[in-house]
């Protein structure tokens, strides 16, 4: 993707910098960033109409099943009432549907942004999928390449004000 022409050890190898770059195309950030809506869509889609997600009992089991990890062990052990699980449901699938818009919007990025990491992250303390985590760093694929390069000059560099 060329991702690797700015802010990676290849720059810092190559040119002795992490914040050294090379001029390189936007079209394959373009075709991560529509390949990650497209999955969330197509996700999305699915629990909309799978059977298996018009309640919060898949959610319920998830909790208990052979991918569930100790922290989602206990908090089964709360008994939390089926509706509780249903509205999980309805909010994981709300997010599906919404993350592919607002992932694409400046004026709502910081918030698909917090809530897709929220989701990963919860996926992975719950069921101990840490490669959704992969999805996240991606989110950078949605932003212009120069509003990165002056976010991460802030936070490297220290050039905030």
């Amino acid at each position: 993707s060329g991702a690797d022409r700015t802010y990676s050890l290849r720059m810092r190898i190559h040119k002795g910098s992490w914040t050294a770059w090379e001029k390189g195309d936007a079209w394959p950030q373009r075709i991560l960033a529509m390949q990650i809506a497209m999955t969330y869509f197509g996700v999305g889609l699915q629990k909309t109409f799978l059977p298996d997600w018009q309640s919060g009992e898949i959610l319920a089991y998830a909790f208990v099943n052979g991918w569930s990890t100790p922290l989602a062990h206990i908090i089964a052990k709360w008994n939390m009432p089926m509706w509780v699980y249903d509205g999980m449901t309805s909010a994981v699938k709300i997010l599906h549907g919404a993350l592919p818009i607002t992932l694409w919007m400046p004026r709502y990025q910081k918030y698909a942004f917090a809530a897709g990491a929220a989701f990963h992250i919860a996926v992975t303390l719950v069921m101990g999928m840490w490669w959704f985590l992969l999805l996240v760093p991606l989110y950078a694929a949605f932003m212009e390449p120069r509003k990165i390069v002056g976010l991460l000059n802030c936070c490297i560099v220290h050039k905030c004000k």
